[in-house]
């Protein structure tokens, strides 16, 4: 509802109702009405509260339910970002990575096409539009090709340490025990991908 989201914004920025109806050149009664969804703004106070707080006025009006960038919020924590480092490298403020996750700021369409290289996400998928991560199902995240490495590198040293490990009774070289892992690698990525699919 309008009044939640505009007392949540004014809020966020510590300020009474006195000081934000002195900005919009109202009365505080006006303001305590928006708030408790007794009175609605008309479409030039609706467009200079969205200016101050830097939101659109979908936002505010609940027609673009922007919220669902709370998923910025836990891609961020399940890559182990914290929001200084992402605002790195989105170049962009702290403050602006905070107002993406609250919901009280949108960000452009260049922005959401870092976050979807980023996270190996979807554009659709940050709106909330799908559940879907990634259209791509061809793909390993950075998570997977992570653990699939750990497994890859605990069958080297086993198959080092084997002793009379042979493929057709030849004795294997450190290049033969390279190709089996290869292959072993592409069939744990393959096997990923298919399970993938079959879950979307």
């Amino acid at each position: 509802m309008f009044g939640e989201k505009l007392k949540k914004l004014r809020m966020d920025k510590n300020m009474t109702q006195q000081e934000l109806a002195k900005i919009l050149k109202i009365s505080s009664s006006t303001i305590g009405m928006y708030e408790q969804n007794r009175r609605s703004p008309d479409i030039e106070t609706l467009k200079l509260i969205a200016d101050y707080f830097q939101c659109s006025t979908d936002y505010l009006l609940g027609k673009n339910d922007i919220e669902n960038m709370n998923r910025l919020s836990l891609l961020r924590k399940s890559h182990n970002m914290s929001q200084a480092e992402l605002a790195e490298k989105l170049g962009v403020t702290q403050q602006t990575i905070s107002k993406y996750e609250n919901g009280s700021r949108e960000p452009d369409t260049e922005t959401l096409k870092l976050l979807s290289s980023i996270f190996n996400v979807s554009i659709d998928y940050l709106l909330g539009a799908t559940n879907i991560r990634n259209h791509d199902t061809t793909y390993i995240t950075p998570k997977e090709h992570e653990d699939i490495e750990e497994v890859v590198e605990e069958l080297r040293e086993r198959l080092l340490n084997t002793e009379n490990f042979k493929i057709e009774g030849e004795p294997t070289t450190k290049e033969d025990i390279e190709t089996i892992l290869d292959s072993v690698k592409v069939g744990i990525e393959m096997a990923k991908i298919k399970k993938r699919r079959n879950q979307e």
